[in-house]
C-alpha cells in the first residue's frame, strides 16, 4: 500500500520551496506541475528521466487537472517559504487531500497540525513543518507515511481537513464587526 503524495499546484519560482526536493525528489514526488523558473523546471525533467516509474511532471497550468489530482491523490506538498494564504491546501482540505505544509503565513493558519493532542482532540487536519529544508520536508513526508500507515488516524485527520470551514462567513463577520467599531470610534 503506497501513499500518492502530489507535489504541490506548483509555482515554479525560487522561495517556493520546490528546490528543497532537487535530487531526493524521487523519495518525496510522485507527481508535480505548474510552470515558472527553467532550472527548476530542467530539475523536475531529469526526475523524470531519473525515475520515470516514479516521478511524473506536467509544465504548463491546468487547472481542471489540478483539481482532479487533489481529488485522487492522498496528500499534497505545499512546501513554500513564503505564502500569504494560499488555495492549494484549501483545495486539498476539502477534497480530502492531506496538506504537507510548510509552517508559514496562510498555510500555518489554515492547516493544524497532526501533533499527539490535535490528533487525539479529532482536529488535526494536516502536516506542518517549521525547518525550511530538504531535511525538514523529508521529514514532513517520513511523518505523512507513518500517519498513512494507521488508517483509522487517517481517515479522521481527512475528515477533519473535509469539515474544515475554509469559507469567508465568520471572517466577514469579524471584519463587518471591525468596520463598524473604526466608524464608531471616529
Amino acid at each position: 500500500q503506497a501513499l500518492d503524495l502530489l507535489g504541490r499546484k506548483v509555482t515554479m519560482e525560487r522561495g517556493r520551496a520546490l528546490e528543497l526536493l532537487g535530487r531526493d525528489m524521487a523519495r518525496t514526488l510522485a507527481r508535480a506541475r505548474g510552470t515558472g523558473d527553467a532550472e527548476l523546471e530542467d530539475v523536475l525533467r531529469a526526475g523524470t528521466k531519473r525515475h520515470p516509474e516514479r516521478v511524473a511532471v506536467r509544465i504548463g497550468y491546468d487547472e481542471a487537472l489540478s483539481h482532479l489530482l487533489q481529488g485522487g491523490c492522498d496528500a499534497i506538498l505545499v512546501p513554500s517559504r513564503f505564502e500569504p494564504c494560499g488555495l492549494t491546501q484549501l483545495y486539498g482540505l476539502r477534497y480530502g487531500c492531506v496538506p504537507v505544509v510548510a509552517r508559514v503565513g496562510g498555510l500555518a493558519d489554515t492547516v493544524i497540525d497532526a501533533n499527539d493532542a490535535a490528533i487525539k482532540a479529532g482536529v488535526a487536519t494536516g502536516v506542518q513543518f517549521s525547518d525550511i529544508t530538504p531535511k525538514g520536508l523529508l521529514e514532513a513526508v517520513r511523518k505523512t507515511v507513518q500517519l498513512y500507515g494507521q488508517p483509522e488516524v487517517w481517515r479522521r485527520i481527512q475528515q477533519a481537513g473535509m469539515r474544515a470551514d475554509v469559507g469567508w462567513q465568520c471572517s466577514a463577520v469579524e471584519y463587518a464587526a471591525l468596520y463598524r467599531s473604526q466608524f464608531e470610534a471616529a
